[in-house]
């Protein structure tokens, strides 16, 4: 017989990878998200920023139900390129590209190899990335199984052309805090699929404006 439970859900890691990126990127930028899952398998996004220099501390404070929670604090940081390996791929997938859009404003050149996966998400993921981020001024190429992006360029302002995907739409939401000129999505709507409120927690944080 199945009874009633009083459940703590905590916040998911993949949709506060936008956050703290932007937070990471933005010139004086200080944010503290609470509650936030910390599951082992999930995390390979906060890995990779760290190693790329972000400054980011992680504050476990108790274990829920079934994995561990806790507070992350982003500060805004200067980035270096990294590389990403096959095996690190699986902690991060649904992040690489939060992530290729901080490798834009980071040093070097990064590399993200074994991503084959992302051929086959919501969209092409690959060209999605590559093909947008040069759109906005950034330096990025596609691999067969990933993509390079080189940083240094400033962002400027585009129609992003976001193939249906939630996460291509997210993730350059967060480039256009960082590009000059106006950002225009071309389906805002597709990031209702996984957060509703997005872009105008965004419009509240930053007062910029996403279309």
């Amino acid at each position: 017989m199945l009874t009633a439970q009083r459940l703590s859900i905590p916040k998911d890691i993949s949709a506060a990878a936008f956050w703290i990126a932007a937070a990471a990127l933005v010139p004086g930028s200080n944010m503290l998200l609470q509650d936030v899952g910390l599951n082992p398998g999930r995390t390979g996004f906060l890995d990779a920023l760290k190693s790329m220099g972000a400054d980011i501390t992680v504050l476990p404070t108790a274990a829920a139900d079934w994995e561990p929670v806790g507070s992350i604090k982003v500060l805004a940081s200067r980035l270096s390129a990294i590389d990403i390996a096959p095996r690190e791929v699986p902690s991060l997938v649904d992040e690489l590209p939060m992530l290729a859009v901080c490798a834009s404003m980071a040093e070097g050149t990064t590399r993200v190899t074994g991503a084959q996966e992302l051929r086959v998400k919501e969209s092409d993921r690959i060209a999605a990335i590559v093909t947008n981020l040069k759109a906005m001024g950034a330096a990025a190429g596609e691999l067969s199984d990933g993509f390079w992006v080189t940083g240094g360029r400033k962002l400027h302002g585009t129609r992003i052309i976001t193939m249906g995907d939630h996460r291509i739409a997210m993730a350059f939401s967060v480039a256009a805090l960082v590009a000059e000129g106006e950002t225009v999505l071309d389906n805002p709507q597709c990031i209702d699929v996984s957060y509703p409120g997005f872009l105008k927690q965004i419009r509240n944080l930053t007062g910029n404006s996403h279309d």
